[in-house]
């Protein structure tokens, strides 16, 4: 009996370690040698045909074996398809993008793969060869790929769109920053020099040139930028035993060339020393 043929783009699939995968499946499951498996030249790539041999309890055997059969296809084809498959979707999605932008959303796409496992999306496609199988004996892998496996498919488009969605909001996250940099250099100078005292806890002391405080309270970080901007300082020196990069990033960009960082010198230091937890309150 045939239980399945497999036509396998080369391209993309090694078909004798295919077919070596699905021999180790199929015989351990029959506990014998007897399973036929080989592959046979077909228009459009390489043939894999199974055939079992007549058994007692054949209809048991075939869903048993379409079950691991899907698992190793599964397997395989996440291997072959998940990352030229991302890369057209983000190709799609981004025609009128520069290099730049899609390979932030590509990147982004490896790193969100990589923080989850690849079992859920294993067994969504494992699911959806099972049920094709279970109604055709010819599979057309890279058809099916291509189109049948939706929810596998939708999976990797949901990935591609949290990436596409960063990347945006990184964009007017640029502008927004690039906007407020003109506006600081179209500006008059208020203070020569801005110390900004900035602790683990988020207690921000702001101190002018001579070292008088201007501001000591717990701030957000929005409200610091704001402060900043209005202070209009010509030198921004930033004293932190533990400074947020982002924040640092932040401030480095919109008062380019004016920031200098430390953490531990003679201004901030003293300061952080005298910090209790009493000011909190």
């Amino acid at each position: 009996m045939e239980l399945f043929m497999l036509l396998v783009d080369p391209l993309q699939l090694d078909a004798p370690l295919l077919t070596t995968e699905l021999r180790c499946v199929m015989e351990e499951l029959l506990h014998e040698d007897a399973v036929i498996l080989r592959q046979v030249p077909l228009t459009g790539g390489t043939g894999i045909v199974c055939d079992l041999p007549p058994h007692r309890s054949m209809e048991k055997l075939v869903a048993r074996s379409r079950i691991q059969v899907s698992q190793v296809l599964a397997g395989a084809m996440i291997r072959a398809y998940e990352s030229p498959i991302i890369l057209r979707f983000i190709r799609q999605e981004l025609v009128d993008t520069n290099l730049t932008a899609r390979e932030f959303v590509t990147n982004r796409c490896s790193e969100l793969l990589a923080q989850h496992p690849p079992q859920p999306r294993k067994d969504l496609l494992q699911s959806e060869l099972e049920a094709y199988l279970h109604e055709q004996s010819f599979l057309h892998v890279d058809g099916f790929m291509q189109f049948r496996a939706r929810a596998y498919l939708a999976e990797l488009m949901q990935i591609v769109t949290r990436a596409i969605e960063e990347w945006r909001r990184e964009q007017q996250f640029q502008e927004f920053l690039s906007l407020l940099q003109a506006v600081i250099y179209s500006q008059d100078v208020k203070m020569r020099v801005l110390h900004v005292i900035y602790d683990q806890r988020g207690l921000i002391g702001l101190m002018d040139e001579h070292l008088q405080s201007i501001h000591y309270s717990p701030i957000q970080q929005e409200e610091l930028i704001s402060t900043l901007i209005y202070l209009a300082p010509e030198q921004l020196h930033i004293h932190s035993p533990d400074l947020d990069k982002q924040l640092f990033s932040t401030m480095a960009t919109i008062f380019q060339g004016r920031v200098r960082i430390c953490t531990n010198c003679r201004v901030c230091q003293p300061f952080l020393d005298k910090i209790s937890p009493n000011d909190y309150d």
